[in-house]
């Protein structure tokens, strides 16, 4: 397998970001900071209020030993204009201090429909922490709670922007996922897209 030189954690220990590595923690356990960005990342896109930080369905974490903790918070959002609700993760990289927010990311499963999987909706790294690997980092601790929480890998957004395209052929070199085929109802060519590969699959690499 393929590795290269990261920051924020080291890419021989990939076993880091497995879904056994994630823990529950309670609403006190988190940074003030994470707090206020979840409550308020929950009222995104929609008409409703912020959610309480005590009224979110699970908050998690991850610690790879870096320094820096990914936390995760979840629960179901009801999208009014477009009546339509998800299954919603948020994520934040904190600082080694504890104080600052390096980072976030967004991933979400629908529960209406048929297409029930883990998505990335955004993902987004501030910009005196770019390129020192933090963007992979968190797709792979996001990929990671969606095996642990929906039983499939990560899938990247239908629609990347170029940052996301770069991190997530980054991935594909390191033997952790796939490109396939695309077709958006509003395209007349499919797109490329993204997934992790399982477990199994990362094996036979």
């Amino acid at each position: 397998m393929k590795t290269e030189e990261f920051k924020f954690f080291k890419q021989e220990q990939f076993s880091l970001y497995a879904p056994e590595r994630i823990q529950d923690v309670q609403s006190g356990d988190l940074p003030a900071p994470v707090a206020k960005f979840f409550s308020r990342a929950s009222a995104h896109l929609i008409r409703s209020s912020a959610l309480p930080i005590d009224r979110f369905d699970r908050l998690m974490l991850l610690d790879d030993g870096s320094g820096s903790i990914a936390y995760f918070a979840q629960h179901d959002k009801y999208y009014d204009h477009i009546d339509t609700t998800d299954r919603v993760v948020y994520e934040v990289d904190l600082d080694a201090d504890g104080k600052i927010i390096m980072g976030f990311g967004e991933f979400f499963v629908p529960l209406d429909g048929e297409n029930h999987l883990p998505s990335v909706m955004r993902s987004r790294t501030e910009s005196e922490y770019q390129e020192k690997g933090l963007g992979t980092r968190r797709l792979l601790a996001m990929n990671a709670v969606a095996l642990r929480e929906f039983g499939k890998p990560l899938n990247s957004d239908s629609l990347l922007s170029y940052a996301a395209l770069r991190t997530w052929k980054r991935i594909v070199r390191l033997g952790l996922a796939e490109e396939y085929p695309y077709q958006p109802l509003n395209l007349n060519e499919p797109t490329p897209r993204f997934r992790f590969l399982t477990q199994t699959d990362v094996l036979k690499t």
